[in-house]
């Protein structure tokens, strides 16, 4: 023990500690749906009013709204139903109530994001204090997203995504350095991720398309920043198979969806149906975050308060 402490330095220490506290910090902050949430209520889509009750013996896809199939943006139901309901139904038969199962899984939601982040900030800037910690929360309550927090398939995204981003850079950092153990090390912790975060997200493809978009962009910038391209793209070409191997079984039920059903294609389905959602649809509206359709008399009562110029006006200061 005294050789241990003689050996350790007191940066050592002291790295150990704020590690220690930015974690405990992001912790507090990921119980908050506690606070926000009750037991004995579920959340319901504002438009599926009354609900009915859950019942474990049938489908759970009709009004409920955190389970709902009309919240994950795809009609496809097969990689939702096997993985969410089955969790949904597992988690019951342990004696958890619906309302408890909701709260956790938000409490997932909310602390995976942060710790994410977390990892990710610590991966690009090691050397910074203040910056892991400070995204992290600024993560965790992006009033945009705070909005949308049950939309399945964008939360599982937003919780995910900065780790897979972290992993990648992690495989590059790693082939920079020529350590071989390393890549293989992080190769199979990134193939192990997509195959928990996509599958989710397949639900509607929108969100895995913005998850390759935002890996390619990492690693195109880091080929031009690194300039060590072969290594790193014979890197990315084991990856890649490893990964698709992983996720090939929600991969084959997507591709059967939309490649051999007709109904993704149906003609009698107007592009247009939509279009009223974007009616109000102004880019002003981005910087005081109010883009969304949903900002009518019906769902916000002190609408009308908005008529006066000079709060229209203050909504911006928060921007700036």
């Amino acid at each position: 023990m005294r050789k241990i402490l003689l050996t350790a330095s007191p940066k050592g220490i002291k790295n150990s500690f704020q590690k220690s506290f930015d974690l405990l910090v992001i912790v507090i902050f990921g119980l908050m749906p506690l606070m926000w949430l009750r037991e004995d209520c579920l959340i319901a889509k504002g438009d599926y009013f009354p609900y009915r009750e859950i019942n474990p013996l049938r489908s759970l896809t009709g009004d409920i709204y955190l389970w709902s199939s009309h919240n994950i943006g795809n009609p496809n139901k097969t990689n939702f139903s096997i993985i969410y309901e089955s969790l949904l139904l597992f988690l019951r038969s342990l004696g958890l109530s619906a309302g408890l199962v909701q709260i956790l899984l938000q409490i997932l939601f909310f602390l995976g994001a942060g710790l994410s982040m977390y990892y990710l900030s610590r991966t690009v800037y090691p050397k910074l204090k203040l910056s892991p910690l400070t995204s992290s929360i600024f993560y965790m309550f992006n009033l945009q997203v705070l909005q949308s927090r049950l939309v399945i398939s964008m939360a599982w995204t937003y919780t995910f995504l900065p780790l897979l981003v972290a992993l990648l850079i992690k495989i590059i950092e790693a082939t920079h350095q020529g350590d071989a153990k390393a890549v293989k090390k992080n190769i199979s912790y990134f193939a192990i991720t997509s195959a928990i975060t996509l599958p989710f997200t397949s639900s509607n493809p929108a969100y895995v398309v913005i998850t390759l978009l935002i890996l390619i962009i990492v690693l195109l910038y880091y080929l031009i920043a690194q300039k060590q391209m072969s290594s790193i793209l014979l890197n990315i070409a084991k990856l890649i198979p490893i990964s698709v191997l992983l996720n090939l079984w929600w991969m084959i039920s997507i591709s059967n969806y939309y490649l051999w059903s007709p109904s993704p294609f149906n003609p009698q389905i107007s592009a247009t149906a939509w279009a009223w959602t974007e009616a109000r649809a102004s880019f002003l509206n981005l910087f005081w975050l109010n883009g969304k359709w949903s900002w009518r008399p019906e769902y916000v009562p002190y609408i009308n308060s908005y008529s006066n110029p000079l709060l229209i006006l203050l909504t911006f200061i928060p921007f700036f």
